[in-house]
């Protein structure tokens, strides 16, 4: 089996992709920190923990300027976007024009008491992951796939946890890894909070675009578990990944609102005629 190793989240840092993916992670993250109770985070596609909207790669295709940089020039958002923004700007005192990938997010958040796994399979990558947390004793991190991660890892002792599936989806069969990886992970730990990534993809010639629903419909048909599903198109006549969507396993309180509440506005911002969202719940089945 050959594993491409092309994917570099450093070309995407920052888009409209990340803005939900790390919204959403951290409001979970902070409400299961309410609790004094310890909890673990798992990260099976990390990435490198930290990137530069200066670099090369961040400004070959600008996918930022749709995504944060909207947010970030926008004088008044809603409180529901306050702790992302923070850490935002606790990541650019350090480094001026960094973006912080979703390992770095969740660090912050997490207390002394919490675990942290960190799984990254491209090499260059997972050395600058490592560096990033090389003094951080509650971070594990892997140089390999996460696919296959929950098994030695679920149940966690304390019975809390998020784990964020979030691959590159480079290869179709990676649709399929995501939902097995759900099952191993759900099988052993039914109650942890699930978030699952996709990409919404308008390509001529390609089926990628029907393997998110399948994906998805595969997700909703399957587990019992309550389930928040969440779609931002960032642009509907945009050709290539027009916009992205979460499914939230086990979605803690209060996240159904105040995602409403942030994509509602991000879709209201100057300039996004096309965008659009959708947010649905499916409750527990009790059959």
């Amino acid at each position: 089996k050959v594993i491409m190793l092309s994917y570099r989240h450093a070309f995407h840092a920052g888009n409209h992709a990340d803005v939900l993916k790390h919204l959403t992670l951290i409001l979970c993250c902070i409400q299961l920190s309410k609790k004094e109770k310890p909890f673990c985070y798992i990260d099976t596609h990390a990435g490198a923990g930290m990137y530069s909207l200066e670099s090369d790669a961040a400004n070959k295709n600008r996918e930022y300027v749709n995504g944060i940089q909207k947010l970030l020039d926008t004088p008044a958002s809603p409180d529901v976007f306050a702790p992302y923004l923070a850490l935002l700007k606790k990541a650019q005192t350090s480094r001026a024009h960094a973006y912080p990938g979703s390992p770095w997010l969740a660090a912050q958040i997490t207390r002394a008491q919490d675990k942290l796994h960190f799984y990254e399979l491209h090499p260059t990558d997972y050395q600058m992951l490592k560096r990033l947390f090389s003094n951080d004793n509650r971070i594990s991190t892997s140089n390999q796939n996460g696919y296959q991660s929950l098994k030695s890892l679920f149940p966690p002792a304390t019975r809390r946890g998020i784990t964020l599936i979030d691959p590159p989806y480079e290869q179709e069969s990676e649709y399929s890894e995501v939902f097995t990886t759900l099952k191993d992970g759900i099988k052993r730990f039914s109650t942890g909070v699930y978030l699952v990534w996709y990409p919404l993809i308008k390509r001529e010639n390609s089926s990628k675009g029907s393997a998110s629903e399948k994906m998805v419909k595969r997700i909703l048909s399957e587990f019992n578990q309550e389930q928040l599903h969440v779609r931002y198109i960032a642009d509907s006549q945009a050709k290539g990944m027009y916009g992205s969507g979460m499914v939230i396993i086990n979605p803690p309180w209060g996240l159904e609102d105040q995602l409403k509440q942030a994509l509602s506005f991000l879709c209201e911002l100057k300039g996004c005629q096309h965008s659009e969202h959708s947010i649905s719940l499916k409750t527990m089945d009790t059959n």
